[in-house]
């Protein structure tokens, strides 16, 4: 066990965004941009779902995109309208990319 222990500290002291928890469990906290980008797509979903807040909807040709905001980024969430749908994420933290929701917002729903 000590060996685990020593394996787990070192680990997570490469892995600042990473918190250990007491039963050997691991959760994900704060990803920066690049960490988010190097995960697969399941776990991608999985972080966006639990440390991002939704922020608005957009239709682009064949696909609905999802915006989220996260901890120092957004990330679009694509899904394809076709049966089978596919998803795919971009993130950035450039403000400009986030030009194609402006038309999007209707101010006289707000109030």
């Amino acid at each position: 066990m000590a060996n685990v222990d020593c394996f787990l500290f070192h680990w997570l002291r490469l892995h600042p965004s990473v918190s250990y928890r007491t039963g050997f469990s691991l959760i994900m906290t704060g990803l920066s941009i690049f960490e988010f980008a190097l995960l697969d797509d399941h776990s991608k979903k999985m972080h966006m779902l639990e440390h991002g807040v939704y922020l608005i909807s957009r239709q682009a040709e064949n696909f609905t995109v999802h915006l989220y905001r996260l901890p120092g980024f957004y990330v679009e969430l694509f899904m394809d309208h076709h049966p089978n749908p596919a998803i795919w994420f971009r993130s950035f933290d450039e403000p400009s990319l986030l030009e194609p929701y402006v038309n999007t917002i209707r101010l006289e729903e707000l109030y």
